[in-house]
């Protein structure tokens, strides 16, 4: 397995010890609306899931005020266009692992047409070329 994969697996599947205070998740200058969303399980068989969830960030330069959430075994957070800075922290009341899934863009239409215009500039530019070339 190569090494970046092994960072991402890494930050996919993460631990949380009881109390601690931890940061699962930072995006900077990511201006993508996306549902984010992990899992939390007790390390200890026949644990429970319970703590908070903070999500921080801020609006461009605007700081909001962190997010206060429950804890749960499913967790599901939007993450807004404007939201350039992103983070989120957890603190259990017990050890947890900690597990992200795919991060779901929200404007796919959006994207698919950028990507469409991208793609038809290219032909343009390399039909251009070619004509150019012939005459």
């Amino acid at each position: 397995e190569s090494d970046t994969a092994t960072r991402v697996q890494s930050r996919l599947r993460q631990r949380a010890a009881k109390g601690e205070r931890r940061r699962v998740l930072h995006m900077l200058f990511d201006s993508i609306p996306q549902k984010v969303r992990f899992t939390a399980e007790p390390v200890a068989e026949g644990g429970s899931v319970s703590g908070t969830v903070e999500v921080a960030g801020s609006r461009w330069l605007f700081r909001k005020a962190p997010a206060p959430h429950a804890l749960a075994a499913e967790n599901v957070f939007d993450k807004g266009m404007w939201d350039s800075r992103y983070a989120i922290y957890v603190t259990p009341d017990e050890d947890v692992r900690i597990r992200f899934e795919t991060r779901h863009v929200r404007a796919k239409l959006l994207f698919l047409a950028l990507g469409g215009v991208v793609v038809a500039a290219v032909a343009a530019v390399a039909v251009m070329a070619v004509l150019r070339n012939a005459g």
